[in-house]
């Protein structure tokens, strides 16, 4: 409360957050073609997540398919990278940020996060 005993460095989760609002003022700023192409690369990841898992849940629990899943995410943000499809890749590093988000924060900073990408997600979902 007083900021006794504070980190000097934020937590790994914290740097997350952090990033994940940086990318969300960036978008915030892009003409509809770029922010579409964010939306796709953020509904594609989604739907990956949503094949893979059924909940949020069995996605915390089972540590040996969430690598697996962030492996694979890995291999497409690589590929849309290669491809040059730099806001495709933004969205697929914000939809991660999310899921990272899962594993160890605050119920309040994943619904928080969730919020400020369903937008993005309903815009993509028609392209996936």
């Amino acid at each position: 409360m007083f900021g006794w005993g504070r980190r000097k460095e934020p937590m790994a989760d914290e740097k997350v957050v952090e990033a994940f609002k940086t990318s969300m003022e960036t978008v915030s700023g892009f003409a509809p073609e770029r922010r579409l192409a964010v939306a796709y690369g953020v509904a594609f990841t989604w739907k990956l997540f949503s094949v893979n898992f059924s909940s949020t849940e069995h996605f915390r629990s089972n540590k040996r398919q969430r690598d697996k899943f962030f492996k694979g995410v890995d291999k497409l943000r690589e590929e849309m990278n290669r491809r040059g499809d730099n806001d495709v890749v933004r969205g697929i590093i914000m939809t991660s940020f999310y899921f990272l988000s899962l594993v160890d924060s605050d119920a309040a900073t994943i619904n928080w996060m969730a919020d400020q990408l369903e937008p993005l997600n309903r815009e993509g979902f028609v392209l996936v």
